[in-house]
């Protein structure tokens, strides 16, 4: 990859001037950014407004990993395209929208899919990878490459109307390394449990708001803006207009199924490992009843704001907000079968997690499609 200028030009000057206003930014921010590498998977939903505001902050290079084509469903979120860009290679279109933004930056394409045999040599390359992919597999193994060649990665993910961001690897100010997907997802979803966009849909405003923020965080970390002292998961629902914030701690010992070396990586199967349902399984309304009938006794703690609709009308029910949870572990017993509830069972996920993993609740699950699913359950309980 070339190097580059460690000057500012007249035209850099006046293009990132609101950059050069910042106290905290200024031109070493800005060379910082100039000389930063950044390596984004997929140019879909969230990767346009990534490569977007990327490119318009002045990243000196630029990867964009992507083997799909342009099709006309892309194009109700993914604003780097449009109508006469239909059946065109994505990282192409998008490269060209790059060089028309800002042409002082360097734009590197990867027309492919990535996988366990160029994702090595691509993503070494790259000072910052930032996760844009829409699949379980990737995801797991955009995790598992990065930690073995000690590169932080941007994660985000979207679902319907909430979605997630993460920086994961990353060296703290501890000096110490972060927390990664693995350490909050130790397992893989249930098959067939959570949906992809192309399954259930997604308003288009979400990718870009979970995007911009992936972006924003990269920012920050190239130009060393703030202090990155502990792996926060950032949590966004568009219903309520909730933002949750959940500390992740780095568990390296809980990483089931991870590859320890590169030639392990290499050989790993991602499909079957994303495919084999994991030890902590969710519950979905057709194995609700069945296991509710199993228990003797249940916690039930939903893990939403207060207000958040639909109201659940039980007193079995206990309101714990997702932040508060690990405050409020004292409160509940981690030998009775516990299930969360939240909107969608994405908060929900996250909170068993917790409680499986760091508080050792013996027997906790998440109730995928949340509150409505168990609206219904309690309402057939109803005498």
């Amino acid at each position: 990859m070339p190097g580059k200028s460690m000057e500012l030009n007249d035209q850099e000057k006046l293009r990132y001037s609101r950059h050069l206003m910042l106290p905290e930014f200024g031109s070493g921010g800005q060379l910082l950014l100039k000389q930063a590498k950044i390596l984004v998977i997929g140019a879909g939903g969230l990767g346009s407004p990534v490569l977007s505001y990327l490119a318009a902050a002045g990243i000196g290079t630029i990867g964009i990993v992507d083997f799909d084509i342009v099709s006309l469903s892309n194009l109700q979120r993914q604003v780097l395209f449009q109508t006469n860009d239909v059946g065109a290679l994505k990282c192409e279109v998008a490269a060209k929208h790059l060089q028309a933004i800002n042409d002082h930056i360097s734009v590197l394409t990867f027309p492919e899919r990535l996988n366990n045999q160029n994702a090595d040599g691509i993503i070494r390359n790259f000072d910052l990878i930032i996760d844009c992919t829409d699949n379980f597999e990737s995801r797991y193994l955009i995790n598992d490459v990065c930690v073995l060649l000690e590169k932080p990665f941007v994660h985000g993910s979207v679902n319907r109307y909430a979605g997630q961001f993460a920086l994961f690897n990353n060296v703290l100010e501890n000096g110490k390394r972060g927390a990664t997907y693995r350490c909050i997802f130790p397992h893989p979803p249930e098959p067939g449990s959570v949906q992809s966009c192309h399954e259930q849909g997604v308003l288009n405003t979400l990718p870009g708001l979970i995007g911009m923020m992936q972006a924003h965080i990269a920012l920050k970390w190239i130009a060393k803006i703030g202090t990155f002292e502990r792996t926060m998961l950032h949590y966004f629902d568009g219903n309520s207009f909730a933002w949750n914030q959940i500390v992740i701690e780095r568990n390296d010992q809980n990483w089931p199924g991870f590859p320890v070396d590169l030639p392990a990586f290499l050989n790993y199967n991602y499909e079957d490992y994303c495919s084999v349902p994991s030890s902590q399984q969710e519950l979905n309304s057709n194995n609700l009843k069945h296991w509710m009938e199993l228990q003797q006794t249940t916690q039930i703690i939903d893990v939403r704001q207060p207000g958040e609709l639909p109201v659940i009308n039980s007193n079995r029910v206990k309101l714990i907000p997702l932040e508060l949870l690990e405050a409020k572990v004292s409160d509940l017993m981690p030998e009775i079968p516990t299930l969360l509830v939240c909107a969608s069972g994405y908060r929900s996920k996250i909170g068993a997690g917790i409680l499986a993993k760091k508080f050792g609740f013996s027997e906790v699950k998440s109730l995928v499609g949340g509150a409505p699913v168990l609206n219904e359950y309690l309402k057939g309980e109803m005498p």
